[in-house]
């Protein structure tokens, strides 16, 4: 897990931190704190997902989907800018969060809200777009 909370420290991290910051209307700092409780939570619960042949299958399933295909890469720019996350990018998400936490994502948002100190409308809408982009990141090899 430890690698993946150094890419926050990374040049990209900061570029990533730097549009979610825009994008959600945060300081840097928060967002840096909601991403760094966020990410081992998302990774470990696809970790848990994906451990039983119903889960893997579906994942497996999802990662096939043309939605996960890397094509919101191509407007990554916009998006690293602060200025791109479209509605459905977040709907996606959602749908997202809700197979990994199996209903309990208002739980994890919780969490995430209360270790940032952001509130928990902005927690969700941050677990969302990681959400989509593991997933991306996933069906892409990475």
């Amino acid at each position: 897990m430890s690698g993946i909370l150094d890419l926050l420290n990374s040049d990209l991290g900061k570029t990533l931190i730097s549009g979610a910051s825009k994008q959600f209307g945060q300081d840097e700092g928060k967002t840096t704190s909601a991403l760094s409780t966020a990410l081992p939570l998302i990774l470990g619960a696809m970790k848990n997902n994906a451990s039983t042949p119903e889960g893997a299958s579906g994942l497996l399933s999802a990662l096939g989907n043309n939605k996960h295909s890397g094509g919101i890469l191509d407007n990554l720019g916009s998006i690293l800018g602060g200025s791109g996350v479209d509605e459905d990018v977040l709907t996606d998400g959602a749908g997202i969060l809700g197979h990994v936490f199996k209903g309990k994502e208002q739980n994890v948002a919780q969490a995430v809200s209360k270790n940032s100190g952001i509130d928990i409308g902005t927690a969700m809408n941050i677990l969302k777009g990681e959400c989509q982009k593991e997933q991306i990141s996933l069906s892409n090899g990475a």
